[in-house]
């Protein structure tokens, strides 16, 4: 079952975010954390913080699923942010968000991105989710936090059901 009211975050830097509503077209958005980045580390934190917390109360979502950082010593890209401090920061992302999601007594779960995309590449992810939606996200957080959701539907994200049954 597709999700309803569910808000699905691929959290970082560029922090993308998917509320489904019961459609495989969810509504979907980018919240920018760079420049707050670029002068302290608190102000990279109240700025992650205020945003979420405003995108939380203008959406209004019975749930929220956080996509949580994961080291994997296979990857070159992971290693080098475990190495470089962006890994840290990922995860101080997901505590803010989370803490936020806390105050507001919304439900959160925390996702590896292992558990809800295995070994699909990038490129696997985005065709699935165009034979699913029809639709193709051009910024990769949104496309991260769009198959979040429809992975909900393990059927669906499957293809093991017809997509005929599933409103656009």
């Amino acid at each position: 079952m597709i999700p309803k009211n569910e808000l699905f975050v691929d959290t970082g830097i560029h922090t993308g975010y998917a509320l489904f509503n019961g459609t495989v077209n969810p509504l979907t958005g980018i919240i920018n954390h760079e420049a707050a980045l670029r002068k302290t580390k608190e102000n990279y934190i109240r700025f992650a913080g205020e945003t979420f917390s405003n995108l939380l109360d203008s959406l209004t979502p019975a749930h929220v699923t956080l996509e949580e950082p994961e080291l994997w010593s296979g990857s070159l890209k992971s290693q080098v942010a475990g190495e470089t401090g962006a890994l840290f920061h990922l995860q101080t992302c997901v505590i803010t968000y989370a803490d936020r999601c806390a105050i507001k007594n919304i439900p959160f779960t925390l996702v590896s991105p292992g558990a809800w995309k295995g070994q699909l590449t990038k490129e696997a992810t985005d065709y699935r989710i165009k034979l699913i939606s029809g639709k193709v996200y051009d910024n990769e957080h949104i496309a991260d936090s769009v198959a979040m959701g429809l992975r909900r539907d393990n059927d669906l994200w499957m293809l093991r059901r017809p997509l005929e049954k599933y409103e656009k």
